[in-house]
């Protein structure tokens, strides 16, 4: 059996190496480390979970017609956002996106003002809807 000595040095260093590790894991500072780890992931699981309770709650705290406005002039608005640069080539397809644009975003502004009226005393939804352009339809 041949056996090359630098070989043989290298896999003693990895030895030593994994058995540094093993006795660090086994000290009693590494318990105190792994206490102080999984009181950091229960914290940060905690504090995800509160955050999403607090989205939830708040989506419930609007009144259907405003939660349905919400979703309707936010998608208008990543639409708009994604409108391209005017281009001869695209010409066509373009106009298209343009077009689908305006349906999605058709009749927004009334609903603003409407939502708005109906809601004037209501100080939270008057908030979120006040966070919204009043005016984004072309005038035709």
């Amino acid at each position: 059996m041949n056996l090359d000595l630098a070989k043989v040095r290298a896999s003693y260093g990895v030895i030593k190496v994994i058995g540094g590790v093993r006795d660090q894991l086994h000290s009693p500072r590494a318990g105190r480390n792994m206490k102080n780890f999984t009181r950091l992931l229960y914290f940060t699981l905690l504090m995800i979970v509160a955050s999403m309770c607090s989205i939830a709650w708040a989506q419930q705290a609007y009144p259907k017609d405003v939660i349905d406005f919400i979703n309707s002039r936010d998608l208008c608005d990543s639409l708009r956002g994604d409108i391209p640069d005017p281009s001869p080539d695209n010409a066509k397809e373009e106009r298209e996106f343009v077009d689908e644009v305006n349906k999605s975003c058709d009749g927004t502004d009334d609903a603003l003002a409407s939502l708005k009226k109906k809601y004037s005393t209501n100080s939270v939804i008057m908030q979120k809807l006040n966070s919204y352009e009043p005016r984004i339809e072309a005038k035709r």
